[in-house]
């Protein structure tokens, strides 16, 4: 099975908290929290996906973007050319892209 790359965000704010995002995994059947995370697109760095993908789940934007490691997830190990990297933003603040959702509540897509 060929896999696309992606990456995994560990956003954190200004007072040291990590911004996780509420997500629905059928799998579990229930509703569980994690990291934001997403697809490389064709052209884009790690860092340039973990901003996009972090706006776009979390409306939440970083100061600085610092990619940490490649990771090699065992659930992920039939996608022979996939890479995980792991991508730290700094200074995450909220931009207000969710109106109605008070800042600091979990998201879901």
């Amino acid at each position: 099975i060929v896999g696309t790359n992606g990456v995994l965000i560990l956003p954190i704010t200004h007072e040291g908290n990590i911004v996780c995002v509420r997500q629905y995994r059928p799998a579990l059947n229930a509703m569980i929290w994690g990291l934001p995370a997403g697809e490389i697109d064709v052209g884009e760095t790690p860092e340039q996906a973990a901003a996009r993908e972090l706006y776009e789940e979390t409306g939440y934007e970083c100061k600085q973007y610092e990619q940490l490691c490649p990771l090699g997830l065992p659930i992920m190990a039939n996608r022979t050319n996939m890479e995980i990297f792991m991508v730290r933003g700094k200074g995450a603040t909220y931009t207000g892209r969710f109106r109605n959702v008070p800042e600091g509540a979990p998201f879901s897509q």
